[in-house]
């Protein structure tokens, strides 16, 4: 496919809008700077124009482009008009018009003055400060908590979407519903989502979109602009591609903030923050329930919850509904109600709007002038006369006036010293077209008009209506004009259907959410009775209607496809038997991973011996570490000193009871007892059971080689020992912040 070009400087829109420069261009759309002759200022125009879009002088024809009906295009473009007008808000650029002309769309905005997009700043300056970064990230998500009020979502956030005006202000430009329409109609997905912002939803005909799909793309924006350039595409990232932390590019900035930031690019949908709120939260405060559930009560809470484990494999995991084994819809049951037939509209272009039972046939005339141009509604029937029969009378079958002359042009029968004026003056006068479709009943008159719109005339020749063919057809049976081909007997459901995809139009109910999740986009047919059926998948599996948890079924395993629990949605990956993804649901490890939790919980027991939330000996508090340990001295001390590559050795000197408090070391019986204050140790260090000491006042440094002390801890779920040696023993000391290393 090549390039839409675009309009010639100077052609005028809707009588109003002069093109006067060329501002940007894409796979779906060209945006004019223009002259509004109304306002006499300039504006910024976007025009509907896919590629593979044939131009014809300014006509654009859209019918080229593969699997794309460009009735159902036009109406989407013009779609995101309406979001803008309902969108008077900072942030949000203000509509002037919206319109269809030249077989296309188009809507025209105010122009922001000096303003550059955010892709160009990049592309100039580079990598933009925290500071820069964070204010032009929360200008953005007030104005998308702005749009999602409205129950609106952008879809195609990333930088050269959003303009920075000269004093700082940030607006959002080019809403993306007729291109995801588009996108998802045609699989032409790499052309109209840019790589590095779409998450993954957005480049599948089954992903569920949400707040959640913008948060992805402002996140990225926000990488983007801290990084440098944005991180790689979500389709690469799911086939295993690492994203580059941001915390490794810049470690100047705030982990709270590089935590939230992460969060928001998470691939799973599920797993990102749901709303701006939430992401407005994760940023300023971090998160500390996630801490939380890192503690030793929490832990113990889970293996004493493991310990009495019982299930119900009939049972949603995550919410306690029941789990439902879907089957596909049958072939042509309506995918809303789950109880209708779907039906093709009986829809003729050619059936008049107008008395709604006459039928419409083309008059295309081939002499000079089809209409009258006194009355604007009568049709000519010509005549040759004279001798050679070069002369014509052309006679109105309406006011019967008469007009005659030869083939250059013509003059009012009953005014001989009129001027003669060309046929092509003649049609000017008129008003009229070179074909038009006429009522057989009513005799109702249709002018073709360029660009494909046909245009309804009044008894004096003027414009009532237009309407597209296909729209003419649907005013004709009673239906409006961008109702759909297909609908359901019993619900009403109206649908397009285009041969290879269905698109929900509108509903009157919506029982089992199918509207809610996937109204208005364009989903493959054949994925139709599944979805229908509630499995995004297209697999047998399992359902919970209440809360939407999905499984396939593969043999006696489980495969998660969805889930609001962000606990399941971590091992999305794995196929699991139902008993572990009910472990899962609990915050239990699955089947064969005990292990895991119980070292997990050993390591935070340790921590709390580190920190002084778990005493060594609670019947005397003051006591860090007592056991059994060896005074070492190096082997050179009483020999020859070792190569410098060989290990040092060690020969041990004594062997005694080492007791650590907070005030002291001891070592030793009651007649010999080395005592040190642990304020005179300068220095230590451990490494396996060696504990290395420098004690002010003594001239040789000290090892002692300890026998790790056995502490058992008492908790609901059992007692629990754990060993405590050398390097945790270093750890307790530096946590007292008294000791160096």
């Amino acid at each position: 496919m090549s390039g839409t070009p675009p309009l010639p400087l100077g052609a005028v829109l809707a009588g109003r809008f002069e093109i006067q420069a060329l501002l940007g261009r894409g796979g779906f759309s060209i945006a004019y700077i223009a002259n509004d002759l109304t306002q006499h200022d300039t504006c910024v125009v976007k025009e509907l124009a896919p590629m593979g879009a044939v131009r014809q002088g300014y006509d654009l024809d859209l019918s080229p482009i593969p699997s794309t009906n460009p009735h159902r295009l036009r109406k989407r473009f013009l779609d995101e008009a309406s979001v803008l007008a309902k969108l008077e808000a900072p942030g949000i650029l203000h509509l002037r018009d919206a319109f269809e002309e030249h077989g296309t769309a188009y809507y025209v905005t105010d122009t922001l003055p000096g303003a550059r997009t955010l892709d160009k700043v990049l592309a100039q300056e580079g990598r933009l400060s925290s500071e820069q970064a964070q204010d032009i990230l929360y200008q953005l998500m007030d104005i998308l908590e702005a749009v999602h009020k409205q129950k609106i979502l952008h879809r195609d956030l990333k930088p050269s979407n959003i303009l920075l005006s000269p004093n700082g202000e940030v607006y959002l430009i080019d809403f993306g519903a007729a291109r995801e329409w588009h996108a998802d109609s045609a699989a032409l997905q790499t052309v109209l989502f840019t790589p590095g912002y779409a998450p993954l939803e957005q480049l599948s005909d089954r992903g569920r979109r949400g707040p959640a799909t913008d948060i992805y793309a402002l996140c990225a924006t926000a990488y983007h602009m801290l990084a440098g350039e944005p991180p790689r595409p979500a389709a690469e990232r799911a086939d295993g591609t690492s994203i580059v932390p941001l915390s490794r590019i810049r470690p100047d900035l705030d982990h709270t903030f590089v935590h939230a930031i992460g969060a928001g690019l998470k691939l799973r949908f599920h797993e990102r923050p749901q709303t701006v709120a939430e992401l407005r939260a994760m940023l300023v405060v971090p998160d500390t329930q996630e801490r939380a559930q890192t503690g030793i009560e929490a832990y113990d809470t889970a293996i004493l919850r493991l310990q009495k484990f019982t299930f119900n494999r009939n049972e949603c995991p995550v919410c306690g509904g029941v789990l439902e084994r879907i089957r596909p819809l049958r072939a042509g049951i309506c995918p809303v109600c789950r109880e209708g037939t779907l039906k093709e509209r009986e829809l003729s272009d050619r059936q008049c709007a107008n008395c709604k039972t006459g039928v419409l046939h083309l008059r295309r005339t081939k002499s000079p002038l089809l209409f009258c141009p006194h009355c604007h509604h009568g049709i000519l029937s010509f005549h040759r006369k004279g001798l050679l029969r070069k002369k014509w009378t052309a006679v109105c079958d309406e006011c019967l006036s008469v007009l005659e002359g030869d083939e250059s042009g013509a003059r009012p029968e009953d005014q001989p010293e009129a001027e003669v004026k060309t046929w092509a003056q003649w049609r000017a006068v008129s008003g009229r077209s070179m074909e038009a479709f006429i009522c057989d009943e009513c005799k109702a008159q249709y002018d073709v008009m360029p660009g494909g719109r046909w245009a309804q005339m009044d008894s004096k020749g003027a414009s009532v209506h237009e309407y597209y063919p296909d729209e003419w057809a649907r005013l004709a049976v009673g239906l409006k004009p961008d109702a759909g081909n297909v609908f359901c007997e019993a619900c009403a459901a109206d649908f397009w259907e285009d041969g290879s995809s269905m698109t929900l139009l509108s509903f009157k109910i919506d029982p089992y959410r199918f509207a809610a999740r996937y109204s208005d986009q364009a989903i493959p047919s054949e994925n139709i009775p599944w979805l229908g059926a509630g499995k995004t998948s297209g697999n047998r599996g399992l359902l919970c209607a209440q809360c939407d948890t999905e499984f396939d079924e593969e043999g006696d395993y489980l495969h998660l496809v969805h889930s609001p629990s962000v606990r399941l949605t971590r091992y999305a990956d794995r196929n699991l038997v139902m008993q572990d993804w009910h472990r899962l649901a609990q915050g239990l490890p699955p089947t064969g991973e005990e292990h895991l939790f119980l070292e997990k919980l050993d390591h935070l027991l340790e921590e709390g011996y580190v920190s002084g939330e778990i005493m060594f000996d609670s019947k005397n508090p003051t006591v860090l570490w007592s056991g059994q340990a060896k005074e070492l001295e190096p082997e050179e001390r009483i020999g020859p000193p070792p190569p410098e590559d060989e290990e040092k050795k060690w020969v041990v000197v004594s062997e005694s009871t080492l007791t650590v408090t907070a005030s002291e070391m001891t070592y030793g019986k009651l007649l010999k007892k080395w005592r040190a204050p642990i304020e005179g140790i300068i220095h230590y260090s451990a490494a396996e059971n060696l504990l290395h000491l420098s004690v002010s006042g003594e001239q040789d440094p000290r090892t002692f080689e300890l026998a790790p002390a056995e502490l058992d801890v008492h908790l609901k779920s059992g007692d629990h020992t754990i060993w405590i040696g050398a390097e945790l023993l270093e750890e307790k000391l530096r946590s007292l912040a008294r000791v160096p290393r």
